[in-house]
């Protein structure tokens, strides 16, 4: 038994020895796997170079494949079935889209806007046009009101000489006699150019021009089913100095046909129910203007329903302009 024993103690460390030996070889030729591992990743990592002609073979395989007969990456069959799903995905869209603005037709009148609620109350203009609205001219010089006739000619040329007219003052359109009858709207109460006398150029083609007493036509911007008024005293038409100190270089005023816009005038129904529409007049002749000075004049319309103090708008039921008279 010891004897047994003491041989196996002296052959360990002979065991040990080769142990070990095979160890390190084992660890040196793993070594040199990695090394050759490595070797190759960097063969691999290094890029391929291709040629011109590679580059336009892969281009041509990409529009048209002979091996698989796919188009740009898509076989024909695919490509139908795409093309198939846009069309009908994209029809869907466009005929959604045609029966929503279909429906929104139905709800509009092409006789007359649906909404009408931005502006309530009709601002002011004038005629003539002058840049930045003076007006300034020598009385014996024609070249330099020559523009401002021409302007009110301009506006003057759509309005008819007759003095027929078949309505009531001091009643709307709708109030007339006769309103009632079969028609879409109430027929159209005339305003004659006739009625603005000294200022309707039939007798003096100049209007006030030449003897220093000019002509301005105001006219309400129209506003459609608008009655000026409400049903109570016609809206009126006041001209002042906009500045007090200046209201005596003003002089007298002559209004015509006078100064208010008749009821008669009014509703207005659109343009395509009332396509011959003319809008009324109030022609203002300033008889007696201080000359060689700047005068500026506001005039404003007053009664039920107007607005002319509007802080941000100063043509909202008003308007301001500037005489300059040479001698």
């Amino acid at each position: 038994m010891s004897t047994t024993n003491n041989a196996a103690a002296a052959a360990t460390p002979q065991s040990l020895k080769h142990t070990n030996a095979h160890d390190a070889t084992r660890r040196q030729n793993g070594e040199e796997e990695d090394e050759e591992e490595e070797q190759d990743d960097e063969e691999e990592m290094e890029p391929v170079k291709r040629t011109w002609g590679d580059r336009l073979k892969g281009l041509r395989h990409f529009f048209y494949n002979p091996h698989t007969g796919e188009v740009v990456g898509r076989t024909p069959k695919s490509w139908g079935q795409i093309c198939l799903f846009y069309f009908l995905y994209f029809s869907f869209l466009g005929a959604l889209f045609a029966f929503t603005m279909w429906a929104l037709v139905m709800t509009l009148s092409y006789e007359l806007p649906k909404y009408q609620d931005r502006v309530s109350s009709p601002g002011l203009m004038i005629r003539p046009r002058a840049p930045l609205f003076e007006i300034n001219f020598m009385s014996n010089s024609p070249k330099s009101f020559e523009p401002y006739v021409n302007s009110i000619n301009e506006l003057l040329s759509s309005y008819q000489n007759t003095s027929e007219n078949f309505c009531d003052a001091g009643l709307y359109r709708d109030e007339q006699a006769g309103a009632g009858q079969p028609g879409r709207v109430p027929l159209m109460c005339p305003f004659s150019r006739k009625d603005l006398g000294l200022c309707s150029g039939l007798e003096d083609p100049m209007y006030g021009f030449t003897s220093g007493t000019p002509c301005v036509l105001l006219k309400m911007n129209r506003i459609i089913g608008f009655k000026p008024g409400n049903h109570t005293n016609p809206v009126k038409v006041t001209c002042d100095g906009k500045k007090e100190e200046q209201q005596h270089l003003l002089g007298d005023i002559e209004f015509f046909p006078n100064d208010i816009f008749d009821p008669m005038y009014f509703p207005y129904y659109g343009k395509v129910l009332d396509g011959m529409y003319t809008q009324p007049l109030v022609a203002a002749r300033f008889l007696n203007l201080t000359h060689d000075t700047p005068v500026t004049i506001e005039c404003r319309l007053e009664g039920n329903g107007i607005v002319n103090k509007h802080e941000r708008d100063r043509f909202l039921g008003r308007i301001a302009f500037t005489f300059t008279v040479s001698s």
